[in-house]
């Protein structure tokens, strides 16, 4: 996310966890989410967001001057702290393999329309991915983040 206080403006960029790019200091090609891994394992300046913090700036140019890490028990906080969020869900979501906290899975059914959701399932709703893309799946996490903004200022 970028913000301009002076215009009034941001703009989100999403990044595929599946690209593969060259981490800094590896000869191989890897998955860019592994880079959060590999600063937390190895123990690198920054750990884990600072070495994906390094990753983003190394292969596309743009510095990053802050960065939050939210797990999924934070994101569920922030939603149910707006009281919600209202998601117009372009399409029917039926995912038969959603991945449960104790490594099952379990059935996820999302229908078309107008949805308000709290946090558990507006994080089924970022999550899921077997019903499309990765990039299904960034369209609905800005989707879910925009409306936290939209919430959130009009509160």
């Amino acid at each position: 996310v970028t913000i301009d206080p002076i215009s009034k403006t941001a703009a989100m960029l999403s990044i595929p966890r599946d690209l593969y790019v060259p981490l800094p200091g590896y000869n191989e090609l890897q998955r860019i989410n592994t880079a959060y891994f590999w600063g937390e394992v190895n123990e690198l300046p920054g750990g884990g967001p600072g070495f994906a913090e390094q990753t983003v700036t190394y292969n596309f140019g743009i510095p990053l001057q802050r960065y939050a890490v939210i797990d999924f028990e934070g994101f569920k906080g922030i939603v149910n702290a707006v009281g919600g969020v209202e998601i117009d869900v372009p399409q029917e979501i039926v995912d038969y393999e959603y991945p449960t906290p104790d490594y099952g899975t379990e059935l996820l059914q999302i229908p078309a329309g107008r949805v308000h959701m709290d946090g558990d399932l507006a994080l089924k709703y970022v999550r899921t991915r077997h019903g499309d893309s990765d990039f299904g799946r960034l369209q609905r996490q800005q989707q879910v983040m925009l409306s936290i903004r939209d919430k959130a200022v009009s509160l």
